[in-house]
């Protein structure tokens, strides 16, 4: 089992443990656990599910809508549009709806405040960076990149330039067009490329500065074009390594 089927199985499994009962549920279950980049996936898909629990908790449909749905129903074509029950359906749809939607923005976007290494590391830690271009060879990245009038790195460090490339993509960050290029070697690094003239309130540094959170490693630095943040959940030693 993959980690795309292991995502499709678990993306609709409910809190607790009765569907650990189904023998291919049980099986995903224990590669989560073995692995923490899964791990830390099913842990935002049971946040956000607990979250829209909480909400449909608070949702109380208005006093009079199952006599207002039985009466329409008894009617039949003589009830007013506005109180008809598909129509008082729909309107108790969209305003769940719109309850929910800012749960769902919250969890899955980064808030818009976030500096340029919190961005990396949220944007990372949803699992699916969504490469838009693929290729193993890092100059025909940056060939791609220079060709979207993106930030190119002038100089790659050498321990990082030896792992396999992956891909690379080009996202918006406040308004502003960042790189990301992704390399593998057993975990994923992903490199975002910003212009220092695009954040100039982020502090520029040659030495890179570490940090961590959980088992995700970061790395920011800065050169004289460019902010540079490299992000794995291959953990901070593996990060130190290859700077």
């Amino acid at each position: 089992m993959n980690d795309e089927q292991i995502k499709f199985l678990l993306g609709a499994c409910r809190s607790g443990d009765r569907d650990a009962t189904d023998p291919a549920v049980a099986e995903a279950l224990a590669a989560v656990e073995r692995d923490p980049r899964l791990r830390a996936w099913f842990e935002r898909e049971q946040a956000f599910g607990g979250a829209v629990r909480e909400k449909l908790r608070e949702v109380a449909p208005p006093a009079a809508l199952r006599e207002a749905i039985l009466a329409g129903a008894r009617l039949g074509g003589r009830t007013p549009w506005w109180r008809r029950a598909t129509t008082l359906a729909l309107a108790a749809s969209v305003a769940l709806l719109l309850t929910l939607a800012p749960v769902a923005w919250r969890l899955a976007r980064p808030s818009a405040a976030d500096t340029l290494p919190e961005f990396a590391l949220n944007f990372a830690g949803r699992g699916f960076i969504g490469l838009q271009e693929h290729n193993p060879d890092v100059e025909k990245l940056k060939a791609w990149l220079a060709m979207r009038q993106a930030p190119l790195p002038a100089k790659i460090p050498w321990e990082l330039a030896q792992l396999r490339g992956l891909g690379c993509r080009t996202v918006d960050f406040q308004g502003k067009n960042i790189s990301i290029i992704c390399f593998e070697r057993d975990r994923e690094y992903h490199l975002f490329v910003a212009r220092r003239e695009d954040f100039p309130g982020l502090p520029a540094a040659a030495e890179p500065r570490f940090a961590s959170r959980r088992e995700w490693g970061s790395a920011v630095w800065s050169d004289a074009h460019n902010h540079y943040v490299l992000v794995s959940d291959a953990g901070l030693p593996a990060v130190k390594r290859l700077l």
